[in-house]
């Protein structure tokens, strides 16, 4: 057994150079052909990174470089365009705040001309007013020393002719007749000419001037109507007094010929800022937004015009309630 072994041993020790020499051969070849590969691989490598660079610099001239340009000219267009848009922005604003000072010079144009037009109106108002205040004047004169002296002188010669013996009593109605008429025509003359100027008015004041009108208002009408003063004789200006008596002269006639009323009271009252002035009654009312639609409503809204016109032009203040079956009530104030 052991003979065999060392038989095998020489055996596999006569062949191992041959065997080892076939195995370098194996190895080389097989390194040589790896060796081969690995450069053909690198080649091919090379080859491609090559083709990947060209492609690369052809991506960058032929798409990049015209993308990038592109995108430049965008951008710079971009920037360009915002300059222009923030100028024209700016060229913007600054035509809307002269467009807004010019509409705000504008409206106080209108203001100052809407201003001056309504200046001009109250004192074309006024001077109409004072225009007929003074022919009012004037015709009251005229009435009562004009035609209230011949009609006064008419009566003495009727008293004279009372006196004559007539031949019968016909004549002596006649004469009576015409005696009674000229008292009466004596009467409504002086009547005229008060309401045109009352003398009491300029002689004692608007409080006097007032209690006056109303009771002959009463005495006329036969209508209930209260008149309280201030307590205090208080003179006002001319202009202020005859403005007042007109507004209550024109407040009481409405309330006289369209309230209805039962009641109907003139109120001057005094305090520490001015004088106030009320007329206010019982009666029918009436709705301010109906006023037109009626020719009795009409009349009513053309004294309320006349009123607010004298209030105006007294620079005071006028409140007007009213409110169907409720009454009315007109009140002026007055700074004196």
């Amino acid at each position: 057994m052991n003979n065999q072994k060392q038989a095998a041993l020489l055996v596999i020790l006569d062949k191992e150079p041959s065997f080892l020499r076939q195995m370098d051969a194996i190895v080389f070849r097989f390194y040589a052909e790896s060796l081969q590969r690995v450069q053909y691989l690198e080649c091919i490598e090379w080859i491609l990174t090559l083709a990947t660079l060209v492609v690369l610099i052809l991506e960058g001239v032929f798409v990049f470089r015209p993308v990038v340009n592109y995108t430049k000219q965008v951008i710079r267009m971009l920037s360009e365009s915002e300059g222009q848009l923030k100028i024209t922005n700016e060229k913007l604003a600054d035509a809307n705040r002269k467009l807004v000072m010019t509409q705000k010079k504008l409206l106080k144009t209108n203001e100052e001309k809407y201003q001056l037009q309504l200046a001009e109106e109250i004192v074309r108002t006024a001077a109409l007013l004072e225009g007929q205040e003074e022919e009012r004047k004037r015709f009251a004169r005229e009435l009562h020393d004009g035609i209230g002296q011949m009609l006064t002188g008419l009566k003495l010669h009727v008293e004279k002719l009372r006196q004559v013996p007539f031949e019968n009593d016909k004549q002596r109605q006649r004469v009576e007749q015409l005696r009674s008429l000229l008292q009466d025509t004596i009467q409504n003359t002086r009547q005229v000419a008060y309401n045109l100027m009352p003398s009491v008015l300029s002689d004692f004041g608007l409080e006097a001037a007032l209690k006056l009108m109303v009771e002959q208002t009463v005495s006329s009408s036969g209508m209930s109507i209260e008149c309280r003063g201030a307590g205090a004789m208080v003179r006002l200006t001319t202009v202020q007094e005859i403005g007042l008596y007109r507004i209550a002269q024109e407040a009481l006639n409405n309330a006289v010929k369209h309230s209805e009323a039962t009641d109907i009271k003139v109120i001057m009252q005094l305090n520490s800022s001015g004088i106030i002035l009320i007329v206010m009654d019982d009666g029918k009312g009436f709705d301010r937004r109906k006023m037109n639609k009626r020719s009795d409503h009409s009349q009513i809204h053309h004294g309320l015009e006349n009123i607010r016109t004298r209030v105006r032009l007294l620079n005071g203040t006028l409140e007007i309630a009213s409110k169907v079956n409720k009454g009315t009530k007109i009140e002026v104030k007055l700074l004196i």
